[in-house]
């Protein structure tokens, strides 16, 4: 099992975390491409034509010295962690940005320092952008996700896909604490990069109360989730739990944006018996944003086929509503068949 941030060890803000009874794990790290931004052979590179640029961080605060909302701080430690990527290389981007206690899912969970301190120097690169962000109102956790592209040594071009990065705020500033990929076909279109909105809710002035039972209400509703996945199937959960803005990531398919895309690619899929079991959930100072990871297996006997792995979801909370899914992504182990 991967070192996971303790309970107690929380940014300056004070994250709330929440285990649950411990995991069976592996003894060691799959290294797969399917499960994470970056493959094995594959790194960091600028992207090609068939997608913008990677921008370079913008300032902090404007030309009146207002600072930045909190979610405009997690955009700006995003794309410093890519200008990092292309400049220093894969290897040493991650490990600059990444949290001493972050997750990595490969699919089996890992400790991502230990992983990348393993890992060898490549010419191989990668480039990405974000292109949907989200923040607490507290300022202390954040996430995006947008599309990458990985190259090989000489710029052939080896995959596409979408991340997602979860950011916590610490002392030292924001250091992701998990980070993963799922990969898809080509793109037609490059997705637009991530502007500022004005319903971004991180802009409030004044710091809201501390939920100190944020994490608790948190892994409940993931326990719901399951509840629901294991009765009624993934659709009927997704169609309890989702947020409207939800994007659904699933392996080989493009992003799924919003809960009828999500529902709609998740329809007809009853046959299929899932079982979940949460791990451990995170939650912002403010209550209103956090996630959670655990395992998951589905089994679709008519076709005598399974498949597990590890999930990520996060989640958002608003006043008058319980927790939400904001984004749903799988770490899948190589596919079973039942005998």
């Amino acid at each position: 099992m991967m070192e996971e941030p303790a309970p107690g060890h929380s940014p300056r803000r004070g994250l709330r975390s929440i285990p649950t009874a411990s995991m069976s794990s592996r003894s060691h790290l799959r290294l797969r491409s399917t499960v994470m931004r970056i493959g094995p052979i594959a790194t960091l590179a600028l992207l090609t034509a068939c997608a913008p640029r990677v921008p370079a961080p913008p300032p902090v605060g404007d030309a009146g010295g207002a600072s930045l909302s909190a979610e405009a701080e997690v955009v700006a430690a995003e794309r410093a962690f890519a200008a990092a990527a292309a400049r220093d290389g894969v290897r040493d981007a991650f490990l600059a940005f990444a949290h001493d206690s972050a997750l990595a899912l490969q699919p089996e969970p890992g400790n991502a320092k230990e992983l990348w301190r393993a890992r060898p120097r490549t010419a191989g690169r990668l480039a990405w952008y974000p292109a949907w962000a989200r923040a607490a109102r507290s300022g202390d956790l954040g996430f995006t996700t947008g599309p990458f592209e990985t190259t090989d040594s000489a710029g052939a071009v080896r995959g596409y896909g979408q991340y997602v990065t979860v950011w916590r705020r610490t002392a030292d500033g924001w250091r992701f604490v998990i980070d993963l990929g799922s990969p898809h076909p080509r793109p037609d279109a490059a997705p637009a990069e991530w502007r500022a909105t004005a319903r971004d809710p991180s802009t409030a002035e004044a710091t809201p109360d501390v939920d100190a039972d944020a994490a608790r209400s948190l892994l409940a509703a993931d326990s719901g989730f399951a509840a629901r996945a294991a009765t009624d199937g993934l659709e009927a959960a997704l169609r309890t739990y989702g947020d409207a803005e939800m994007r659904l990531l699933r392996p080989r398919a493009f992003p799924r944006v919003g809960l009828g895309a999500a529902l709609a690619a998740l329809r007809g899929d009853g046959a299929r018996r899932y079982t979940l079991r949460p791990a451990r959930a995170f939650a912002s100072a403010a209550g209103d944003l956090g996630w959670t990871w655990g395992e998951y297996q589905w089994v679709h006997p008519g076709a005598g086929r399974r498949e597990s792995g590890h999930y990520l979801r996060i989640w958002s909370r608003g006043p008058g509503r319980g927790w939400r899914v904001l984004l749903d992504v799988v770490a899948p182990r190589p596919s079973e068949r039942d005998e």
